[in-house]
């Protein structure tokens, strides 16, 4: 019986571990900044700094990562 070497038991068990890490470091990082978010918002700062300048910034690196990716630079590692 033909067996495919690139569909195999131990590629499975990788990736199925790698998403699982992503998914725990994303739980992490939402655990982290939740409770601040949520007591940041009564502030007076938080519609324009937090708000505005976190929306710049996912922009600001979203684009980048967009020209990244387009032109094939390599400036951003991930």
């Amino acid at each position: 019986m033909y067996r495919n070497p690139v569909v195999s038991e131990q590629l499975v068990v990788s990736l199925v571990g790698f998403n699982l890490g992503v998914e725990f470091g994303q739980l992490a990082v939402v655990g982290a900044l939740l409770p601040l978010a949520y007591f940041a918002r009564a502030t007076a700062a938080y519609p324009r700094r937090v708000v505005g300048l976190g929306s710049f910034a996912i922009a600001t690196v979203a684009g980048g990562w967009l020209v990244d990716r387009a032109f094939d630079l390599n400036w951003m590692p991930f």
